[in-house]
């Protein structure tokens, strides 16, 4: 059984303790984007060391220096509205900003901004990993691990709980029950192959 959380238009989760980013790493999200536009998918518990991941009106990323953004593994692409999509935020030798990075916030931003707004993420998320320099997974919240209650969705390597925070539906509705991809497609060619093969080895843990 697998579960994704539908993110409603004023909640986010709070990890219990942040996900300190330090030299070469990659975020993988899996998701569905609602096309509203300035959503916010990663945040820093407050200003100091900033990770702020955000999603333009037009489905682009903002440009940081210390990250880029590749969509369904082309770099630079935006998202598409309603489509399920693998987005993959990385830095590399390649970026100017090799400074650390803290990870709390996921799907709203630490503080309203002076136009008083959170910009919260308001759309589907699967599930998302975050690897280390090494390639280690530190931190894995799998589309497998909710059973569609409560208020927290557990990472399945180290336990750093994400807790809902702000305003969030009161009957469990926002955990929506779906059925993964067949584990063999029909006649698939080597790239669907590939591509059905590593989203399966991540919801099923």
């Amino acid at each position: 059984m697998a579960y994704y959380l539908a993110f409603p238009s004023a909640g986010a989760l709070y990890l219990d303790s942040t996900v300190i980013l330090t030299g070469h790493f990659k975020i993988t999200v899996d998701m569905v984007w609602s096309g509203i536009g300035n959503n916010k998918i990663f945040d820093s518990p407050g200003s100091a060391d900033r990770f702020d991941i955000n999603i333009g009106v037009n489905g682009t990323f903002d440009n940081r220096d210390y990250m880029s953004v590749a969509v369904d593994g082309v770099l630079n692409q935006s998202l598409q509205s309603g489509v399920r999509q693998t987005v993959e935020i990385y830095r590399n030798s390649s970026h100017s900003d090799q400074g650390t990075k803290r990870l709390q916030w996921v799907g709203r931003r630490y503080e309203a901004s002076f136009g008083g707004n959170f910009f919260y993420f308001e759309s589907d998320l699967y599930g998302f990993k975050i690897e280390n320099p090494t390639g280690t997974i530190t931190n894995n919240y799998l589309p497998t691990y909710p059973d569609g209650t409560g208020t927290i969705w557990g990472d399945s390597v180290s336990g750093n709980t994400a807790r809902q925070q702000d305003t969030w539906p009161a009957d469990n509705s926002e955990w929506v029950f779906y059925d993964p991809p067949a584990v063999t497609p029909v006649n698939p060619s080597i790239t669907n192959l590939l591509a059905t093969s590593a989203r399966l080895t991540w919801e099923q843990g």
